[in-house]
């Protein structure tokens, strides 16, 4: 392919795939998936991470319903871990594509007093950010008919079953059964939300988190809509079935999940303000 709408660049094998994270001039591109890939022959930290900072995926990927497995990425000094790091604008887009059995592990090992960079007046927990599919999911880039089946993911915080941080993304008709294990923001699909849209997604995941922990998203401030989750919630303050803490919309959504916390525990959200 040329990487152009009408004849997208082709992705058969793992080395294609780990290919892609090395050509920043191509990131604006379409790519299309045409068979099933194991990335298990990587090493723990061997992927090129597409859309490395500062850079950004503002292409096309299409997985033509096709799989990506064994995707694992273990180090406790590398922040922003996901297939995709930043994905960004209108135009971006990741459709119809399945993550199975990925392993990512970035925790630091650490509860220090970070500084959190979204609000340095909290003096919050902060440290190393995972989510699977894409960390970072902004200016109404579009995920869509992508799902995550098995696995783990954990980290120190906005650490997502699918995506680490929404801001103005835009997630549909996904969904997520991985284990999801943070200390902060900590959520079954996403970790945080704000001004993004949630619509027609679900999670079968058990999530644990020490603030801030939700079976579908750790803290929402966007809108979530006909969404639903399964899967037990473990934090010990502001845990809920479905967000841990929301300051959105949320619409025509529940939770069967177990929720268990010492404080602000719900079992739809844990504190709405």
């Amino acid at each position: 392919g040329t990487g152009e709408p009408d004849n997208p660049w082709l992705i058969y094998t793992d080395q294609h795939m780990n290919t892609i994270g090395l050509h920043e001039e191509d990131l604006d591109k379409q790519f299309k998936l045409m068979a099933d890939i194991d990335l298990g022959n990587l090493g723990e930290d061997d992927f090129n991470i597409i859309g490395r900072y500062p850079w950004s995926f503002s292409g096309v990927f299409d997985g033509n319903g096709h799989t990506i497995s064994n995707f694992r990425y273990i180090s406790s000094d590398v922040n922003d871990v996901a297939l995709f790091e930043n994905v960004w604008g209108q135009h971006a887009r990741i459709t119809d594509l399945g993550l199975v059995d990925p392993v990512i592990n970035v925790d630091s090992n650490e509860l220090g007093n970070y500084v959190d960079p979204k609000d340095p007046n909290t003096g919050a927990i902060y440290g190393n950010s995972a989510g699977s599919l894409v960390n970072y999911l902004s200016r109404e880039a579009l995920l869509s008919g992508c799902y995550v089946r098995g696995g783990s993911i954990s980290g120190d915080i906005w650490i997502g079953g699918l995506v680490s941080y929404v801001d103005q993304g835009k997630i549909e008709n996904c969904y997520s059964t991985a284990e999801v294990t943070g200390k902060k923001y900590v959520g079954g699909l996403v970790g945080y939300q704000i001004r993004g849209t949630m619509t027609n997604c679900h999670t079968i995941s058990n999530v644990t988190g020490i603030s801030l922990a939700g079976g579908l998203v750790g803290d929402n401030d966007g809108t979530i809509q006909d969404c639903h989750t399964s899967g037990d919630v473990t934090c010990d303050s502001t845990a809920g079935g479905l967000a841990g803490n929301n300051k959105g919309t949320i619409k025509n959504s529940y939770s069967n999940g177990n929720v268990t916390g010492a404080n602000d525990v719900g079992g739809l959200v844990g504190r709405s303000r």
